[in-house]
């Protein structure tokens, strides 16, 4: 009897412990992580259903990234929690659906940290009630002031209700808004002082690199290019970053540029040899004919794997998320290098390592994640993929040390890497 109990108790002890683990955990240089706590949230939705009500609530939590990002923030709403109260019947058969929110938030680092902060979303977000949120708020005093092509599909992005003009962030009772506090505190899943796992990118003696470019404008196939020009840079600055060039898939005299989308470099480095494979691509979701199977392969034994493009709002980095062939045993570090990519980078990654690594004590032991909670501009893409070849290339530098030579406006951050145990072995 001592030893089933004795027995149940390990069990229990893995797999709490396995369950605190699936938590990603955070650090940054320029962010912190907060926890958001909704107590009163409120929406207006056409259906009793729970289901629906909560479809609904996440359609207005998307709002939470324009008015976050005003404050150089956002949450992670692949971690948003949301716990239903209430659902009453009101005229016009509406439904009142009164709930609590967890956020998961990344806040910078520079700013005061309030007790509370006032969200200010759409009263709801059927078709209609957006439409006329859109048209009620749609000008230069409620949105960023790099907003272009807005429509009420994208208007969520844009939004910026704590402009000094806005009537929203004035207005007691704004039109077809809604008002509620959401309280702050840091989360416990701050962590610090964790680096790459330096042994296990060099244990095979060498290191991979993987290197996506997205152009700024796919429909534009011009030279001059934002995203073009970030592809050039990074070629040229890889190889004079290492100094010795061992090999090139480029012939002689050849420009870098559109017609060489693809670039495989080897370079010598104290620590080993130094594989880089570049790619140009007009855009993630619809890359040309062969560059998906080119890059399952080389993920399969690929060290840092980078994307720098648009997000899509979202839409591309889910795609690149669903790319890629995983191998056992094989740890590796995406950098997702594209606006707000904190908010929309699920699981996905994270479960296609675990799924080939199902023995493994964390679902992040052989993955970091490196995302923005802000946009990345085109000419900072090389800047930050730079930082982590040189980082892994160096061996000696933290996380943090490696994120501080980001553009700090991007803030970005490191998710998964609170198993990593170097200078320990893996």
């Amino acid at each position: 009897m001592k030893q089933y109990l004795f027995g149940t108790l390990i069990f229990f002890i893995s797999v709490v412990s396995y369950a605190q683990n699936m938590q990603p955990m955070f650090d940054s240089a320029h962010s912190i992580a907060l926890d958001g706590f909704v107590e009163n949230g409120k929406i207006l939705v056409n259906s009793p259903s729970p289901f629906t009500a909560e479809k609904r609530i996440q359609e207005q939590m998307k709002y939470t990234i324009g008015q976050l990002n005003g404050v150089s923030s956002v949450a992670d709403l692949n971690r948003l929690e949301i716990n239903i109260l209430d659902i009453i019947p009101t005229q016009n058969n509406k439904y009142s659906v009164s709930y609590e929110a967890h956020l998961f938030i990344a806040w910078p680092r520079n700013l005061n940290i309030p007790e509370e902060f006032q969200l200010i979303l759409p009263e709801s977000t059927e078709n209609q009630a957006l439409y006329d949120f859109y048209e009620q708020y749609v000008d230069e005093k409620c949105q960023s002031s790099g907003a272009h092509d807005l429509s009420v599909g994208i208007f969520w992005y844009y939004y910026r209700p704590n402009n000094q003009d806005c009537q929203l962030g004035t207005e007691d009772q704004p039109a077809f808004a809604v008002k509620f506090s959401m309280q702050l505190s840091v989360s416990e899943e701050n962590t610090q002082g964790k680096y790459p796992e330096y042994h296990k990118v060099w244990e095979d003696g060498r290191l991979v690199i993987t290197a996506i470019f997205g152009m700024a404008d796919s429909e534009n196939t011009s030279t001059y290019d934002a995203g073009v020009y970030a592809f050039q840079q990074m070629y040229h600055d890889v190889i004079r970053y290492y100094g010795e060039l061992i090999s090139t898939s480029l012939p002689p005299g050849t420009h870098v540029g559109l017609a060489t989308p693809e670039i495989r470099l080897v370079l010598k480095s104290e620590s080993g040899p130094v594989e880089v494979n570049l790619f140009l691509v007009e855009g993630i979701r619809f890359p040309y004919n062969g560059f998906r199977q080119k890059y399952n392969k080389l993920t399969k034994y690929s060290d840092f794997i980078s994307y720098a493009g648009h997000s899509g709002l979202g839409a591309n980095i889910r795609a690149l998320a669903r790319m890629g062939k995983f191998v056992k045993d094989q740890y590796q570090i995406f950098l997702i290098n594209g606006c707000d990519t904190f908010a929309y980078t699920d699981h996905a990654l994270r479960d296609a390592h675990v799924e080939v690594n199902p023995l493994a004590d964390s679902p992040y032991r052989y993955i970091d994640l490196i995302t923005n909670a802000m946009p990345a501009f085109f000419h900072s893409n090389v800047r930050a993929v730079m930082a982590v070849v040189r980082g892994l290339t160096e061996k000696r530098k933290t996380y943090r040390e490696i994120l501080s030579d980001f553009d700090s406006y991007q803030k970005a951050s490191v998710v998964g890497e609170h198993d990593n145990r170097w200078p320990e072995p893996f």
